[in-house]
Order: structure tokens, then sequence, then C-alpha cells
């Protein structure tokens, strides 16, 4: 088994990803990768293209994506931070 990125992002995380699902689905075929994930930042919105894409380019897909969490104010003031969920 090898390497799969598993956080990436698309075109539908706002100043964050470039590339569209099906590049990200087709770099990774090339490259010899068996699964791929995409995370994008608070967004499902590439979800069904990423799918079709990496179903189209052999590979299987991981969908997931990034959320910001923080505490509510009377609990404390600890550091926002950034969690990544996949299904």
């Amino acid at each position: 088994m090898g390497f799969i990125h598993l956080h990436t992002h698309s075109y539908y995380s706002f100043l964050r990803g470039l590339p569209s699902p099906l590049e990200l689905a087709n770099a990774a075929a090339e490259m010899g990768m068996t699964a791929v994930g995409l995370t994008d930042h608070h967004s499902l919105s590439g979800a069904v293209e990423f799918q079709d894409a990496c179903v189209q380019a052999g590979i299987k897909p991981v969908i997931g994506l990034e959320v910001e969490t923080a505490l509510p104010p009377d609990l404390g003031t600890v550091e926002p931070g950034i969690l990544t969920l996949l299904a």
C-alpha cells in the first residue's frame, strides 16, 4: 500500500485551493495513488464532482471537510483551531 493524500483543498476552498476536483483526482491517479481525500474548508460543495472524478480516474474518493473550532466565550480564552473531518 502506498502513500495517499487525505487533506487536500480544491477551488471550492476560497483562497486555500486552486485545482478542481477533477484535477485532484487525475493528479492522484497519475501518481499511482489508490485513493485521495478532499477536505475543503467549511464546504462540501465539490463532493459530488470529486466522487465522479475519482470513479472516472479509477481511485477511491475520501470525502471530508475542514472546520474551525472554538470554545464558547464563557469557558475560557483558548485559541480557535481547525479540525479535519473524514467520512
